[in-house]
């Protein structure tokens, strides 16, 4: 199964419990929308988990907390820093409880800003689109563009004439409770598959909401743990 979810930012105890909760194993795919640094308290384990652990069954693309990291990084190597000076300047940044080593500071470094196949297409933030509502060409988009602009989570935003949008950045609320993955359906579809859908929004909000959401691109269920 193939499965999506965004905007983790360090919460290590959740991301355990929902893996578990959709039994993801080898044979699974986990597609990330980015953020998952910055804001919890294990920043380290989930870095280690996704980049370590379960690398080969995860794509990760930025999201608007890793391009600061890597604007940064990038930083301190144009200006010649030494190894040692970007390993720990690197670390303090991302505020670890444990250090990372450089394999996964240049996986972050390597991510991609956006996934897309035939179907739908997986961004952090969204895309922006012309005066009528069709999406300019993913190509030709700027990176902050993709990872901070917050226009296609207005519920009347709505990409005409194209595949699906999956994304995340802004936490969802949904009739004033948040937490919950919002699906915008097209007309006349049972809903069972994601070309049923204009967009959808998944950023449930864990650190705010303390609930941690995730969607299966096979059957369209969604999967939430919650803390206690």
């Amino acid at each position: 199964m193939r499965y999506v979810i965004s905007d983790i930012h360090g919460n290590f105890k959740l991301l355990i419990n929902l893996l578990n909760k959709i039994k993801f194993s080898q044979k699974d795919t986990l597609f990330i929308l980015g953020d998952l640094i910055d804001k919890g308290t294990e920043v380290d384990k989930v870095l280690k988990l996704i980049f370590r652990d379960i690398r080969k069954n995860v794509f990760v693309i930025a999201g608007n907390h890793e391009h600061e990291f890597i604007k940064y990084v990038k930083f301190l190597i144009n200006e010649n820093e030494s190894d040692d000076v970007i390993f720990k300047k690197s670390n303090e940044f991302l505020k670890l409880k444990n250090p990372i080593n450089f394999e996964i500071i240049d996986e972050i470094l390597n991510l991609p800003y956006y996934y897309e196949e035939k179907d739908f297409l997986l961004v952090h933030a969204g895309i922006p689109c012309d005066e009528n509502g069709f999406p300019l060409s993913i190509k030709n988009v700027s990176k902050e563009e993709l990872v901070y602009d917050r226009r296609f989570k207005n519920e009347n935003f709505i990409p005409q004439n194209f595949k699906c949008v999956i994304f995340g950045h802004t936490p969802t609320i949904k009739d004033g409770k948040m937490g919950n993955i919002i699906k915008y359906q097209r007309p006349n579809t049972r809903g069972n598959k994601v070309t049923d859908y204009y967009k959808i929004h998944i950023d449930t909000g864990n650190y705010l909401s303390k609930t941690l959401g995730c969607l299966c691109l096979d059957t369209m269920q969604e999967f939430y743990v919650t803390e206690n």
